[in-house]
């Protein structure tokens, strides 16, 4: 099932422009007056992978700010929760009824990818990516973190964690998502080059708390675990939460989580984990918009924009430039 919203410009989220606003002055971003979009009318579909979750309300935010700023009509459509490609690509063919100008999307594999290239080359529209790293061409710009890179930096991480000696386990979320492979793809890289720690497995952790807890369980008493590279943020709440339930949280076994919540935050805060790796989907959304908007004036676009990651521990949780990166959601 698909969730659609369509948000005009009069009723965009007042206090989503609130949070730009606190935001520019961590993100690059120009208004529209500087920027000379003259075009009215736009209208823009914006489809995710799903629309649950903090960081995909905060994508979403961010992509409110741009639509209210370039005065964008803005259609959202994603599944509800993560779904599968026929379900990612049924979400595309309901959005494309509208007949938009463009369309910026999230997608997780490269047959969801390459469906919406071909309907949106089809209607001769601008395509916009976002947080998806593909090789599939027709692009106009794709703005998204080094997913390789960032597995390599949680790696490095947890080698340093660990003085470069333990077992580590890897969670995902079990689907075939281009993201979670190349966040794998450069955390074994690094670890394939200690010869002190020994990977113990790769294991899919569901969306449902109580089956993930269940995989760290079982993980827990079946061998000695060092180390937990959690790839979604469902997988470290879930680890997270079993680790601590079997007394060996406050760092007796390191975990290292991609992107956050509320509820992983707090995690951190108590030292059930040890740090997290976040990007800043806020700007994610808005740059998507924005680059949608100047290739619809046959102005340039960067054909990719390479956001910044950053790992967060705590010791600089509450540093002003991570809170701004990491509660905007708190605003809305």
């Amino acid at each position: 099932m698909s969730v659609i919203r369509r948000l005009r410009r009069p009723a965009m989220l007042c206090i989503a422009a609130m949070t730009a606003a606190l935001l520019l002055g961590s993100c690059t971003l120009h208004r529209a007056e500087d920027s000379a979009i003259q075009r009215e009318n736009i209208d823009i579909s914006l489809l995710l992978k799903r629309l649950d979750g903090d960081y995909w309300n905060s994508v979403v935010m961010g992509a409110e700010a741009a639509s209210k700023e370039f005065d964008v009509t803005l259609h959202i459509s994603a599944p509800e929760k993560l779904g599968s490609p026929e379900q990612q690509l049924e979400t595309v063919k309901l959005a494309m009824v509208h007949h938009p100008d463009a369309v910026v999307f999230a997608a997780g594999n490269d047959e969801v990818i390459a469906g919406i290239v071909k309907a949106g080359g089809a209607a001769r529209l601008p395509l916009v990516a976002i947080d998806t790293e593909s090789d599939v061409g027709g692009i106009s710009s794709s703005i998204t973190i080094d997913h390789y890179q960032a597995g390599r930096a949680a790696a490095l991480k947890m080698v340093g964690l660990l003085a470069g000696k333990g077992s580590v386990a890897l969670l995902t979320d079990g689907s075939d998502d281009n993201n979670q492979k190349r966040r794998e793809a450069g955390i074994r890289e690094v670890l394939a080059e200690e010869s002190g720690i020994t990977v113990i497995g790769s294991e899919p952790c569901l969306e449902r708390y109580k089956d993930c807890r269940s995989v760290v369980s079982t993980l827990l008493n079946k061998q000695q675990v060092d180390g937990i590279l959690a790839l979604n943020v469902q997988a470290a709440v879930a680890a997270a939460l079993e680790i601590k339930q079997q007394g060996l949280g406050g760092g007796k076994v390191k975990i290292i989580a991609f992107d956050s919540s509320m509820e992983l935050l707090e995690l951190l805060q108590e030292d059930q984990l040890q740090a997290v790796l976040v990007q800043n989907p806020f700007s994610i959304g808005y740059l998507g918009i924005k680059n949608a908007v100047l290739a619809l004036r046959g102005e340039k676009v960067p054909p990719h924009v390479v956001m910044e990651i950053k790992l967060i521990n705590g010791d600089n949780l509450f540093w002003p430039e991570n809170q701004r990166l990491l509660f905007p959601f708190i605003q809305k």
